[in-house]
């Protein structure tokens, strides 16, 4: 074994680790997910009460009732709405807009259930897609779903990938009608994993041992030079 071969064997040790790390956090099962109600709601464009976004997650027109966290997904994917306006609609004719939801925690998403004013025929938001994202501001975020436009009174979205964040971020292009609308937000996922102890360890070794390799590597590159 060479001295290229030996500084670079603790390196490759180092990223096998952090392979291994990599897939002790591996992708939860979402046919497990639950229901997972936003604790707010803020939208770019408004058209004023009685019709606020707060309407779209307070469950005020929905054929059920679920519990954040807890009602599994698939059952409110079998609710509809009850049709009686009680939503959110922004100003008339506003082409592009964005609705951000904040689900008071981190969660593995794959889903987003829409539920539409007017049943899904008028005054609906269209030319959607879905972003999600661990910062407000969304600096770095992930775009995993897109809709059309509505087909009915809901509309699942499911997501292209998993994406775990805490925001959830609506983007229109397009309106169904002339007012932008919607009437409730559910999203689909389980709480985001917490590394077991045992894979902060292989993650930390993974990170020592590949600082290790480098550090050895500039002692053998630098040249030694004697008076």
């Amino acid at each position: 074994m060479n001295i290229s071969t030996r500084l670079l064997a603790p390196a490759l040790l180092g990223m096998s680790l952090l392979s291994l790390a990599g897939a002790a956090q591996a992708a939860p099962l979402l046919s497990n997910a639950v229901a997972i109600g936003a604790v707010s709601a803020i939208a770019s464009s408004n058209y004023g009460g009685p019709y606020t976004i707060d309407r779209t997650i307070d469950q005020s027109d929905l054929s059920g009732t679920y519990v954040s966290g807890v009602t599994s997904a698939a059952v409110v994917g079998g609710f509809t709405n009850l049709n009686t306006a009680r939503g959110w609609h922004g100003a008339a004719n506003v082409l592009n807009g964005t609705i951000v939801y904040d689900l008071g925690g981190l969660y593995t998403l794959d889903r987003v259930y829409l539920f539409w004013m007017n049943a899904g025929s008028a005054n609906n938001i269209a030319g959607i897609t879905v972003d999600v994202s661990s910062s407000a501001s969304f600096a770095q975020f992930s775009t995993v779903g897109n809709l059309t436009a509505p087909t009915g009174p809901k509309n699942e979205v499911d997501f292209t990938s998993l994406a775990t964040g805490q925001y959830v971020r609506l983007n229109w292009s397009a309106l169904q009608g002339n007012y932008p609308g919607l009437n409730e937000f559910i999203a689909g996922g389980v709480t985001a994993a917490v590394p077991e102890p045992a894979t902060w360890a292989l993650m930390i070794a993974g990170f020592g041992m590949v600082g290790f390799s480098l550090r050895r590597r500039a002692e053998v590159s630098t040249p030694v030079t004697y008076a």
